[in-house]
This record gives structure tokens, sequence and C-alpha cells, in this order.
């Protein structure tokens, strides 16, 4: 394990291992930015609730990115699923309680699975859920969502974002290669901006001359804001630079996660990051059930 990646410190970590008690924590710093890493197995447990408690202490944190997803659906038992629900209800109570209303809190969905995945989290005894584990995520995607939405957590929707890129996926299944890491890294860095008010660079700072000549001639089937109109953005609210942006269609509220970034602070507009498609929500449970040959986790 690394001691230092990128200028950050491993501040704590134990034998590594595929065991539910593994740990990882990571600290990076910069003149007034602190960035924290946890790497976790269950959303709600102990460890998260000392995790809570230290953001009580000093600055509470300008930003929390959150994603808690296969471990908690795998590696916990029979009940690990209802127990799952539960747990993010409590943990989301618990951000809702502790932080101020300047904190912008993010959930990220779980990722695209492939079809035959493999990797630490699923040991061998769990072997027989490889082939449908992709849609157990899907469920507890939508019940996370739904969940974040009562608590006014905003929700990045990282599973929408990547399901057409699914050449960039590791050949695990599970993880994913630099590009696809770094457009989840922008979807991120994008929704901090808006929600802060802040004005990302014009899509044409990017491209050539003769792209933006195929961009203005209308053979390209998609929209850009040139370089000279990029200065009217400011006169539009966030929500609707927001929703032209990432095409979300309804208002998110808040979010959550477990990643805290301390600087300065600025005036949060909560809204929605995106929405998952028809496609994904009418995924087929008897496709699903079938397949599995065992009774539907009971996400609803």
């Amino acid at each position: 394990m690394e001691d230092s990646s990128y200028g950050d410190n491993l501040v704590g970590h134990g034998k590594k291992h595929n065991g539910r008690d593994y740990r990882e924590e990571r600290l990076y710093r910069k003149n007034r930015t602190s960035i924290s890493f946890y790497f976790l197995t269950r959303i709600y447990s102990e460890y998260v609730q000392r995790i809570l408690a230290d953001m009580t202490v000093g600055y509470a944190p300008d930003v929390i990115v959150v994603s808690s997803c296969l471990w908690d659906i795998t590696r916990w038992g029979p009940n690990g699923v209802q127990e799952y629900k539960e747990n993010l209800n409590r943990f989301f109570s618990d951000l809702n309680r502790i932080l101020p209303s300047t904190s912008l809190v993010i959930w990220l969905t779980a990722a695209p699975l492939a079809q035959d995945v493999r990797g630490g989290f699923l040991i061998p005894q769990l072997d027989f859920l490889k082939y449908s584990l992709r849609f157990h995520v899907l469920e507890a995607n939508s019940f996370c969502r739904e969940t974040a939405d009562r608590y006014g957590i905003d929700v990045v929707d990282i599973h929408y974002h990547l399901r057409m890129f699914l050449e960039y996926r590791a050949e695990d299944g599970i993880h994913w290669l630099p590009k696809a890491v770094r457009l989840c890294t922008n979807l991120v860095l994008t929704h901090i901006a808006i929600s802060w008010g802040f004005k990302g660079p014009s899509c044409h700072s990017f491209l050539v001359g003769s792209e933006k000549e195929i961009i203005r001639d209308g053979k390209r089937g998609f929209h850009c804001i040139p370089d000279e109109d990029s200065a009217s953005e400011q006169n539009h609210s966030a929500d609707l630079l927001f929703n032209a942006a990432l095409g979300c269609h309804q208002r998110c509220r808040r979010g959550p996660a477990i990643a805290a970034t301390k600087g300065t602070k600025g005036q949060l507009e909560r809204q929605t990051v995106s929405q998952a498609t028809t496609e994904q929500a009418a995924m087929p449970m008897v496709a699903w059930t079938r397949a599995m040959q065992q009774p539907k986790p009971a996400w609803a």
C-alpha cells in the first residue's frame, strides 16, 4: 500500500485483506484545503459514527462525497439488504443533524457492473451472486436515490453517466479505467461548482478551429456554448445551468459522502444531478428473478 500518492499521506490502515473490517484512511493537505478519504465496507457502523463525530470538532466539512453499496448488500449476511436500507436512513439522518446548512453532501450511485464480476469483496462463498449482482445494484441505486431525495441529499448518478462507457470498465467487471474515473471526477466537480455558483469553462475552449467550424455549421448533433456567449451564463440561474450541462429534469436537494473537503465556503443552492433513464428504471424484474431462481430482495 502506498504511503503517499499525489501528495497525500496514509494516516491509518491495517493489513491488506478482503475482510469486512478492512480500514484505509488518507489525508491530503495544501494551504487552507484538506481532503480526507475513508474506505467503507458499510454505510453506517461504529466506525462511521466516529468519523461523523470528528466532523463536529472544529470546522465542518464544506463538501462530503459518499458511496457505499456492493459491500453492504453482499457481505453482511442474509439480512444485509434490509440492514442497508435502515443504515442508509440512519446515515442521512445523522448528516442532517450534525452538519450546517452550508455543507454540501453528495451521494454517488454505484457504477454499472459486468455480467461476470471478480472482486475482492466477492469471496468464493458468494460466487453464486456474480451473475445477478448487476441487477441488485440497479435496485439499490433506485432505493438510494429515493432515500437521498427524502433527506434533501444531492445525488450524482454515476451509473447513469457510465452506462454508455462500458469499454472503460476494468477486466474485473467492477472497477473502472482512468478515463472513466476522470469523467466521474469532472461530474462531481461540476456539481460542486454549480452548487456554489461558479461558472465553468465553455466547451469551445477545448476545441481546435476546425472543430469549432463543424459545430457552428451544425454538422454535429450537439450544442455547445460559444466562447463569446459564455459570459452570459452568469445571467442564468444555477438550476438552469445545471440542467443544461447534465441533462437533469428535476431539482435535487442536498447530498452525502465520506470524503471531506475543507476550503472556501460559498452559498449553496441545492439541485439534482441526474435521473436514471426509463431504460434503467424499467429493467425487467422477471428476467432478474428467473436468472437467480431465488426471491427478489425487499428494496421497495
